[in-house]
């Protein structure tokens, strides 16, 4: 596994009075391995730490300073990943199937984005559903993932004029990544499908239906299924 290093090979940077960004110095760490240092440190180290963030680029570790100094936190730590064990590799991640409705009804880049491309709106649907991605981060509003790796063939930079208004459950394609909008937003991604799930509620626990490390399939539904289905979420 990537995380297998020696303390020596890890960087532990302080990112404020009472966060850490754990790395590895040859930027090799997957997000599916920052997710399992993320549990194993909490184990580890316990009560000491608050939260811990895990993404693509490392593990943002926030520290409860009343608890122990700074000095001790580091020393803390690096003994820690000296001592996380590899899990299973079953037990990595999820697979996350998301219905997909790529009607033009809720999808209104869908064709001109097929048009750019100079693809049939059959073979997009294809080239973008017929795919496993993974939850490289979580940002910009609670519940929106990252999903990595898109198509080559569906590399498209944002558009030039980004919406002030997105429909939550909007599936959309910019760059080398794919999304889902899990509420309503603005945003610059071309938006080329729309799920009925519902990503991000507050009320459940967890709120958020996607995780660093997990792997997601859009499972392509017609608009009756899509309609059925988002008023099935609703109750």
């Amino acid at each position: 596994m990537h995380y297998a290093l020696p303390m020596s090979d890890w960087e532990l940077i302080w990112a404020s009075e009472h966060a850490v960004l754990v790395r590895a110095r040859d930027s090799s760490l997957r997000a599916v391995d920052s997710r399992w240092i993320s549990k194993q440190l909490r184990e580890i180290v316990g009560s000491a730490i608050r939260c811990v963030i895990p993404s693509s680029q490392g593990v943002l570790i926030q520290l409860d300073i009343t608890q122990l100094a700074a000095s001790e936190a580091a020393a803390l730590l690096a003994s820690a990943l000296d001592h996380i064990e590899p899990p299973e590799e079953e037990s990595l991640t999820d697979l996350i199937t998301i219905p997909a409705c790529y009607d033009p009804a809720l999808a209104p880049d869908l064709e001109p984005v097929a048009q750019q491309l100079g693809l049939e709106v059959q073979t997009l649907i294809e080239m973008h559903a017929h795919r496993e991605y993974q939850v490289e981060a979580l940002g910009f509003s609670p519940g929106f993932g990252y999903l990595r790796s898109l198509d080559d063939r569906l590399r498209l930079p944002r558009r030039d004029e980004p919406r002030t208004r997105i429909p939550p459950g909007s599936i959309a394609i910019a760059e080398d990544m794919t999304a889902v909008y899990p509420s309503e937003s603005a945003g610059g991604w071309h938006l080329i499908a729309r799920t009925p799930l519902r990503m991000f509620d507050a009320q459940h626990c967890p709120p958020g239906m996607l995780r660093v490390g997990d792997r997601v399939r859009f499972l392509p539904i017609g608009l009756d299924s899509f309609k059925e289905q988002e008023e099935g979420a609703k109750r």
